[in-house]
């Protein structure tokens, strides 16, 4: 009578041990993002939202994909990541409250300063609003460029327009971006082909667009937000008191 029950601890052994050489084999191989996003000393700016307010795609997903290289320090991985989130919340009908309120961060700081460590002071502010928005459960997306980019890319520096990076993420789902933070707005409010209007219906509309700018300026430097007051984002509170705001609306103060 003994054997039967060896038996059946014998395969028990060896099931475990199969499932537990796989889980070896493929953190090895794929990494693990959680984990590596947790103890990534280098980055303080790792995503905190909850479980509750946030839904990370599902195993059986994730597993079909590389996470991203946290060495590589690539933005587009993240922002790759991100979207399977979101696709897979919204085909699930299991997203978290504001996980379907995209916010497009179009400002150079944020990715530098979340994805590849940058401590400089826009950097740190960048973090902090990453940090918070993530900490709401919003869905947030890098970009490095707005409007029209212009670069030398011919010996006879000729230049060439490229297509912007967060408007074509923002054309992506339209009713789902709620914000596009961006430093020199006023870039998009004066391209035609960038903000919307009649003739452009699938730009951005200018009212979404807001400046970030730790010192405020209502119009003082080229690229300014032409909408000014309440759509200029500042750091600085020394800079709600300054001549240019004395008539309301005063920037928005966000530490």
């Amino acid at each position: 009578m003994p054997l039967p029950n060896t038996l059946w601890v014998r395969i028990l052994i060896v099931i475990v041990a199969t499932v537990f050489l796989a889980t070896l084999f493929r953190q090895a191989r794929f990494g693990n993002w959680k984990s590596l996003t947790i103890n990534f000393k280098k980055n303080s700016a790792r995503p905190t939202a909850s479980i509750e307010r946030y839904r990370e795609s599902p195993p059986s997903l994730e597993a079909h994909f590389v996470p991203p290289d946290l060495e590589r320090q690539d933005y587009r991985e993240w922002n790759a990541r991100t979207l399977r989130d979101l696709h897979s919340c919204i085909a699930l009908d299991n997203c978290g409250p504001n996980q379907r309120k995209v916010a497009l961060l179009a400002a150079h700081w944020f990715q530098q300063a979340v994805v590849e460590g940058f401590k400089g002071g826009n950097g740190i502010w960048g973090i902090s609003v990453y940090k918070n928005l993530r900490r709401l459960g919003y869905t947030t997306l890098f970009a490095t460029s707005f409007g029209r980019t212009r670069y030398y890319v011919f010996q006879d520096h000729s230049l060439m327009s490229l297509a912007e990076e967060a408007l074509f993420q923002y054309r992506m789902f339209p009713d789902l971006v709620k914000v596009v933070i961006r430093n020199m707005a006023g870039e998009c409010h004066k391209d035609p082909q960038c903000v919307k209007s009649p003739s452009n219906p699938t730009g951005i509309p200018a009212w979404k667009i807001f400046d970030f700018e730790f010192f405020a300026s209502h119009g003082h430097h080229r690229g300014a937000s032409l909408l000014k007051g309440k759509w200029i984002l500042s750091a600085n509170p020394d800079d709600l008191h300054h001549p240019h705001f004395r008539q309301p609306p005063n920037p928005t103060l966000l530490g």
